[in-house]
């Protein structure tokens, strides 16, 4: 027996997720992605119970992936902190490291097909977006406040703001692909354009650190 062929259950999930992600969950009828998966709808009955709850298991694929693909980095940063005699430092160091990580993760080919999904959740959010957002998304942004709060004394609405610009930059390279890759005159994100997406961002993680460690009225850094 082939231990790595994919089960039923996650046939129909892959299919599900392309189908909701590209019509919404009222668009996507239960007939059209068992059609898509090759199997009777009555494994859909089987596996989730219904139509909402194969939806509500694409958000929790997702959220699963997202945490075996961004989990030990997320792992690494907070031990780093945790044992960091210059907390600040470490903050800039676990900054990049993050961000780095969440740059390859989001034009990881994986998580290409979470990304019509994630954005009508985002648009619209129903019970899947708890999901989505209670796995790594949530862990991300919170640790993102709290290295930046390290780094630059901010805290409160500030510190969120901030967490939530640093993720900007990474995310228009794949919820704005078309635009990208229309200006950049790239054929599409593959390992090189991941690599120099990635030292872009890492650069401006380097100018914004070096900013937020200013202090505004002293011209010096906080730490």
């Amino acid at each position: 027996m082939d231990s790595d062929k994919p089960c039923a259950r996650d046939i129909l999930l892959h299919a599900a997720l392309d189908m909701f992600g590209r019509r919404g969950f009222d668009g996507a009828s239960t007939r059209a992605i068992a059609a898509a998966a090759g199997m009777p709808m009555s494994q859909i009955t089987y596996h989730f119970g219904g139509k909402e709850g194969l939806y509500l298991g694409c958000a929790q694929m997702i959220a699963e992936a997202m945490g075996r693909i961004i989990g030990s980095t997320l792992v690494a940063v907070e031990a780093e902190l945790a044992a960091a005699s210059a907390p600040p430092m470490a903050a800039r160091a676990g900054l990049r490291q993050l961000l780095g990580a969440m740059a390859e993760a989001m034009l990881d080919p994986e998580t290409r097909a979470f990304s019509r999904f994630m954005l009508r959740e985002q648009a619209e959010p129903t019970r899947a977006f708890a999901i989505i957002y209670g796995g790594a998304m949530g862990r991300v942004l919170a640790l993102l406040e709290r290295l930046i709060v390290l780094i630059s004394g901010k805290d409160g609405i500030a510190a969120k703001v901030e967490a939530l610009a640093l993720v900007g930059q990474i995310t228009v390279f794949r919820v704005a692909q078309a635009g990208v890759l229309e200006f950049t005159g790239w054929g599409g994100i593959g390992p090189a354009e991941v690599a120099i997406i990635r030292q872009t961002i890492l650069g401006n993680v380097d100018v914004i650190c070096a900013a937020l460690g200013r202090s505004p009225d002293e011209g010096g850094r906080q730490e």
